[in-house]
């Protein structure tokens, strides 16, 4: 059985967690989802699959990043119209990996050194997934 004190106390810093970080995360979600909507159709529709357009990629989407849930709809929709499959994987790694406009709340939340050898890995580690893709398919 939990005590009535110890499940109040729980509750009351629970909501103080939330009134002292919803301005960090709300800021956050409000970039992403101005950046997101902006460059999404522009992605699909003006790039080609070569290294300099997939560096471009990877950085817009490493700035408006996202959760893999919406991901895995938009990649249903974006092969509906026959996209190439190179696109749509530099699109999944970096997007849902690399979250450059969350290294505020990141610092917050963990420290600074962390956050940013973690953008820096994930974005490194998509232009390898893109590459290994490409060289795949050329296969």
């Amino acid at each position: 059985m939990v005590n009535k004190n110890k499940l109040q106390k729980v509750f009351f810093n629970t909501l103080l967690w939330f009134k002292e970080n919803i301005p960090i995360l709300l800021w956050v979600v409000l970039l992403i989802s101005m950046l997101k909507h902006t460059l999404f159709f522009w992605y699909f529709n003006n790039l080609n699959d070569n290294v300099f357009w997939v560096l471009i990629a990877d950085i817009i989407w490493s700035i408006s990043a996202g959760n893999p849930i919406n991901s895995y709809i938009i990649v249903s929709w974006v092969w509906d119209i026959n996209s190439k499959i190179i696109l749509i994987t530099t699109f999944l790694v970096a997007w849902v990996t690399v979250w450059f406009l969350q290294i505020p709340a990141e610092i917050y939340f963990f420290w600074k050194k962390f956050a940013f050898k973690r953008n820096i890995i994930s974005f490194l580690l998509a232009i390898l997934i893109w590459l290994s893709v490409y060289f795949l398919i050329k296969l």
